[in-house]
């Protein structure tokens, strides 16, 4: 009987922005692997492959990174929603920043 070629490891909702929030938040390399205490190959292969990437691991990394684990799928330069409607009370309000930020299309398209 011959065995099933294995499928590669996909993870839900797509790569992380392990290498832009590094470069976003000054943290080289080496910053990471000492705040996780690993080798710096080891980052290495987490940027080479961040798809690989487990969510307790993700967890771990934003925690070194002083960020949210969540914050890892957007790029950085990209305003969160969540964060950014936290204090709107409003549906108007948070409907105009959701159309500002791009996460919703243009009223009546």
């Amino acid at each position: 009987m011959r065995k099933r070629a294995r499928q590669p490891h996909r993870r839900p909702g797509g790569p992380v922005f392990l290498n832009e929030w590094m470069v976003a938040l000054n943290v080289s390399d080496d910053d990471l692997a000492k705040r996780m205490r690993v080798r710096r190959e080891t980052v290495w292969r987490w940027q080479d492959a961040p798809n690989r990437l487990n969510p307790q691991k993700i967890a771990q990394i934003a925690e070194a990174l002083m960020i949210e684990p969540i914050d890892l799928w957007r790029h950085p330069d990209r305003i969160s929603l969540d964060k950014a409607a936290r204090h709107i009370k409003d549906s108007k309000s948070l409907e105009r920043l959701a159309r500002y930020i791009g996460d919703l299309p243009p009223s009546g398209a």
